[in-house]
């Protein structure tokens, strides 16, 4: 547990400077991993409903988040 609160605190620290410095586009590819990687690994998998959900939402109304759950792992 408290190696992935270090990891999400590393993410959300190079988030905060991106967008901090004007880099929305840079914000975006930190962050685009996180939610296509959860919704990859989990949607068919027990997952959280709610999250699988929220983030099916997100991808209509986002084409970035779209294309990610969309993506193959490699």
């Amino acid at each position: 547990m408290k190696r992935e609160d270090q990891l999400i605190a590393a993410l959300a620290l190079g988030t905060f400077k991106r967008l901090d410095q004007g880099n929305a586009e840079g914000a975006k590819k930190l962050l685009l991993p996180c939610i296509g990687g959860y919704y990859r690994r989990y949607h068919a998998k027990g997952g959280d409903p709610d999250m699988i959900t929220r983030i099916e939402e997100a991808a209509r109304q986002y084409p970035d988040i779209a294309a990610e759950i969309a993506r193959k792992d490699e």
